[in-house]
Formats: structure tokens, sequence, C-alpha cells
């Protein structure tokens, strides 16, 4: 299956996608409790890959800047979520030491999603996509502790 090349169809095949996407994961987790301290860091992770994946495909011409623009947009706006959510929770013991670590990741891939927003199309983008794979393995690992830590 090949990326359709016009914006309003890429947003069309993303939405379906992201329904499957959603769809899927219901299906799968029902009846599966994650601790909430893993599910906001694992959210987290994912929108610093997505902004990446964004940023990869619009340079490798697979994606529209529209198209990327919106992906990265909704990063943002995942990433202020979990920050919210991360913020809510009342954690103790080992779970209080991987809270903080989150924070301070979850801080700086916000600041890497803005400048990759800004590096959209620019000899920048690489190493803002980098940057973004560096901040969503580090959330990755800290999901990990919380679950064990859970």
């Amino acid at each position: 299956m090949r990326w359709p090349r016009r914006a309003s169809d890429q947003r069309a095949a993303l939405s379906r996608v992201t329904a499957a996407l959603v769809a899927v994961t219901l299906f799968v987790g029902c009846g599966i409790a994650k601790d909430p301290l893993a599910v906001a860091i694992g959210d987290a992770a994912s929108a610093g890959s997505s902004s990446a994946l964004a940023l990869e495909q619009h340079a490798d011409g697979r994606l529209t800047t529209a198209a990327a623009q919106t992906m990265i947009d909704d990063a943002r706006r995942e990433l202020a979520g979990s920050a919210q959510r991360l913020s809510d929770l009342s954690t103790s013991g080992r779970q209080s030491s991987v809270q903080a670590e989150a924070v301070t990741v979850l801080a700086r891939t916000v600041q890497h999603v803005h400048e990759a927003r800004r590096s959209l199309g620019s000899a920048d983008a690489e190493q803002a996509a980098e940057r973004l794979r560096q901040d969503a393995g580090a959330l990755e690992k800290l999901e990990e502790r919380a679950e064990r830590a859970g």
C-alpha cells in the first residue's frame, strides 16, 4: 500500500490507521489494568516517537508538511496530557523516583517537539528526530521501571 500524496487523503488515511490502532489497543487491553504512572510515561514515549516519525517521513517525501505538522501538533497535545497526568499522580517509594525522572525527561521532550515543529523541512530536522528518538527511548526505559515499581 502506498501512502497518499494529497494532504486530505493523508489525513483520512492517518485517521483510519489511528482508529484501527485504538480498536486493537482496546481489544487487547481490555481487562489488563496498567499502572497509571507507566501509562502516562508510555503515552509520552509514543508522542516523542510519533514526532520523530513525522520528521523522518517528511524528509523522505512521504508526508506533506501539513500532515507532518498535524502529527507533531497531536504529539504536543499528548505530551501535555501526559504531563498533567504525571503531575496529578500521587506516588510513593520507588515510583516517586521514577515519576520525578519522567517529569524531567518529559520537559526535555516537550522542548524537543517544539524544536521539531520549527525544524520541519530544514537541515536541522534530522538532528531533531534523533533527539526525539533518544527522549522516547529514555521514556520507554522509565515506563519499564514504573511497571516494575508499581
